[in-house]
Parts: C-alpha cells; structure tokens; sequence
C-alpha cells in the first residue's frame, strides 16, 4: 500500500480535475493511501466527486496568508507545498499541469519524493499561444529544465511524448489516453436543459473553461450567422472563465433567448443526454475529456482536427465530423448545418460515437496509472528511473 499525493491547479473544472478525482478513485479502491491538494482550491467549494477514503488537503492549511494568484502568493504557495511533503511524507507525488508539477518538483528538492508529471495538453500550441514572450519562454522554460528533473512524465498522445522527449531531455515518458467514464457520478440538477431548451427545440453544447483557446466566440458566431436556417437551435455553453463577459458581448439581443453561458455545472450528464450536437472548437487539446464524455452519451459531436488528440478518437463521417483546422467559421457553419438539416444523419454519428465507453473504459487505462505509480515508489526519486522510452 503506498501514500500518494495528487496535485492539481483546481479540482472544481477542468479535464485535470477530473482526470485527478479519478486516479485518486482508482488508487484508493485498490488500497493505496491518497491524498490530493487542489492549489486553488478552498475547503468550502464543490469539488469533483471521488472515492470515500480520498482526502483533501488545502495549501493554505500551512500558512496563515490566504492562496493567492498574485506573485507572492504563487511564491509562497512553494513554502506551503514543501511542508505539506514534510508533514505527509507521501511515496509518490503525482502533478498535474505545468504550476502545479513546478511546485511538486521544486518544492520536493532535497526530499527523496519521486514525483510524476502529468502533461495535458499539446506543449508546443500552449507555448505559442502564450500571451507574451516573457510568458512564452517561462513556459519553455518549465519544460525544458521543470519537467526534466521529474522521475517520469505521462502525456496522453505520442505526438505529445515524442514533443516531451526531444525538448525537455526526460527520459520516461509513458503514453496513456484519457478514459471516459459512463455514467458520469449524479448529480444534483442545477439548472436542467428542460429550463432552457423547450419541447421541439433542438440543444447545440459546448462545454469548457472560458478562455481563448477553447474558441467559444466560433460556436456563437456560427450560430448567429446559422441563425434562420437553424431557427430551432439554441446554443449552451456550460463552464466559467474570463472570456465569459467577451462572449456574451459577441451575442446579438435577438438571439439572447437562443445562447445561453449558464456556469458550471455539476449535472453535466444530463446535459450530455439531452444534446442534440456537440462542438468542440479548441484552438489546442491533449486528449479532449469533453468530447470523449459527449460522445459516451451519444451525441453528434463536430471537432477540428487540432493538435492533440480529437484525429485519434474522432473517424470524420463515421462517428463524429472532423474539419481541417482552418477557415474555422466557414467549415463550423457548414458542419452545424450539415447536422441540422440530417436528423439521421446525427443518429447515425450519436450511435457509431457510443462506442467509445468500451474503446475507453477506465479499466484500460487506470491500472498503467497505478502500475506507473508503483514502479516508481519502487525505484525511488533517481532520474530516469522507469526505462520507458519513446522515440522522437
């Protein structure tokens, strides 16, 4: 049985959330000890569900001054990292997202905590679409001399391992996609589609964080210019963010009553259920969570053919659309007409698209977690440690 430690930016939205919730699920039902600490999380918010016997440790539990995002509070938030290691003592310390694994790799120096660092997304498009150069070479920068120094890094597709390996000089790099889970946990209703979408009228989803990359201003775009020939379609966008008032700007009033951006919700399955399309419009992924839980519940799901990820779960005309990433408003409106004018055609994609719950049923995938997991609390924090080596 090992002690294991989970860090992760947010545990309230995000695929690493849930990808996190999920390990700690996996690794505490096959008798492993985990705890995980959401770096801006607060005890008091809604959380992704997990496992009884998950606990959950909160930064500020180490130091008086409240979590902070401004510098000092990112500064300290190290300080607060490494005597949570000291006092927890844990056998592995695995780390989502670049803040995070810098925290876990930086504040573990001097400990002998082996520590695995989680790539979500595809390194080269999160670096490019840094908002600065400053930014740009900081992010190379954790990359390069961060993510280097961990005794193993797992990314969810070989374009991303194959990116990790020439750039970042680690020498194990394991390869696991994401799983899906069906049915996603209940939840409580907090807003239904049944509030919005009314009878006979047909639901276009989109969900994610509301940030630039994830290109939500295409979907409201498309659907405004769509808007007479698919005049009974309304368009949900579910997730926060800083994009969100930017968004809602881009929306017309005559079509206030047709695009809604409610939040985040927790009921995200029935929104699932009740979707008559999907979009994913994301400027970069790793390996798209929402569109694997989309098409778990059926959906007919359109994506771009982005870097990375949605080529390798998506066959264009078979079970989903997949558009070439470029001229995106022309081919995003196409597509949404090609599906509202077919309803067989959306049946045919929503049920070729179910099979995904057995392509990626957890099972498959969850135990290289843990193996991985073991393999290094056996090898201990020497780099290099797990021989798994992909090729560039």
């Amino acid at each position: 049985m090992l002690k294991v430690l989970i860090v992760v930016d947010s545990l309230t939205t995000g695929g690493a959330g849930r990808q996190a919730a999920a390990l700690a699920s996996y690794l505490v039902r096959h008798g492993d000890t985990v705890s995980v600490a959401p770096v801006n999380g607060a005890a008091d918010e809604k959380v992704y569900p997990s496992a009884a016997g998950v606990s959950l440790l909160y930064l500020s539990d180490w130091q008086e001054q409240e979590t902070s995002q401004n510098l000092v509070g990112r500064l300290l938030n190290f300080l607060r990292m490494r005597r949570m290691l000291i006092e927890h003592r844990p056998n592995v310390v695995v780390a989502f997202l670049p803040y995070s694994v810098s925290l876990a790799i930086v504040s573990s120096v001097g400990l002998n905590i082996p520590v695995l660092a989680c790539e979500r997304n595809y390194p080269a498009a999160r670096i490019q679409r840094a908002s600065s150069p400053i930014q740009r070479i900081a992010l190379s920068g954790v990359y390069r001399i961060i993510f280097g120094r961990a005794q193993a890094v797992t990314a969810q597709t070989e374009e991303t391992a194959s990116w990790l390996v020439r750039h970042t000089g680690v020498s194990t790099v394991k390869t696991i996609p994401n799983a899906v889970r069906w049915p996603l946990p209940e939840a409580s209703a907090d807003l239904e589609p049944s509030d919005i979408v009314k009878e006979g009228q047909k639901l276009l989803l989109g969900v994610g964080r509301l940030v630039g990359e994830k290109r939500f201003s295409l979907l409201v775009r498309a659907l405004c210019e769509n808007s007479q020939a698919m005049p009974d379609w309304n368009l949900v966008i579910l997730g926060s963010g800083p994009e969100k008032e930017a968004i809602q700007q881009l929306i017309p009033a005559e079509m206030r009553d047709r695009i809604h951006l409610p939040g985040s919700l927790s009921n995200l399955a029935q929104w699932y259920e009740a979707a008559d399309a999907f979009v994913l419009a994301s400027e970069y992924e790793g390996y798209p969570n929402v569109l694997l839980e989309a098409m778990s519940y059926g959906a007919a799901c359109i994506s771009f053919d982005i870097k990375s990820g949605p080529s390798l779960i998506i066959e264009n005309g078979k079970n989903g659309l997949l558009l070439k990433d470029e001229n995106h408003l022309p081919a995003l409106k196409s597509a949404l007409l090609k599906l509202a004018e077919d309803e067989s055609l959306r049946r045919k994609l929503g049920t070729a698209a179910l099979e995904v719950r057995t392509s990626h049923d957890p099972d498959k995938f969850m135990s290289k977690w843990r193996d991985l997991v073991h393999q290094l609390a056996k090898r201990g924090p020497q780099l290099g440690a797990v021989q798994e080596q992909t090729k560039s």
